[in-house]
């Protein structure tokens, strides 16, 4: 069994971009080294919206990582910068990782909502657009794993 980890938060402005894109950064490092880390992907829409999904040994892993270090010094600040806000966690059997489309199907049918003080339309409706068809994406692995893949800039991964 796996624990499977799926959010997604919308930047406010495109004033957050940069911001965010350095925390993330710190967050990735801390992600790929942390204890029950099995794998992820992460994604980058258009629209400013950020999506995540990791694959964790156990729901103990998932939450040390969520909860410390840069991950959890970040968590307060998702009020000032997103006007979207989901999570969902789930058990799985399967060590795949899901499709963004069913990712988001999860999202809107069993993610938990973020109470935000600058909610967009979606976010009070409960709703989650649809990708587009230009989004960035990158494969995260443990830092252990990934020592046999060059990562580019273009966000692909190669052997």
């Amino acid at each position: 069994m796996f624990y499977l980890s799926m959010t997604r938060l919308k930047l406010k402005s495109p004033l957050y971009l940069i911001p965010f894109f350095i925390q993330n950064k710190k967050i990735l490092n801390q992600l790929r080294a942390s204890q029950g880390f099995v794998k992820g992907k992460i994604l980058a829409a258009p629209n400013l919206s950020m999506w995540t999904v990791t694959l964790w040994s156990s729901e103990e892993d998932l939450r040390a990582f969520y909860l410390n270090g840069e991950h959890g010094e970040t968590i307060e600040k998702i009020n000032e910068w997103s006007s979207d806000s989901v999570r969902c966690h789930q058990l799985t059997e399967s060590d795949a990782i899901p499709s963004w489309e069913n990712i988001r199907l999860q999202l809107t049918k069993s993610g938990r909502f973020r109470d935000l003080t600058e909610p967009s339309f979606d976010q009070i409706s409960r709703e989650i657009p649809k990708l587009g068809l230009f989004c960035l994406q990158k494969t995260i692995l443990p830092v252990q794993a990934s020592k046999k893949y060059k990562f580019t800039s273009n966000f692909q991964l190669f052997k």
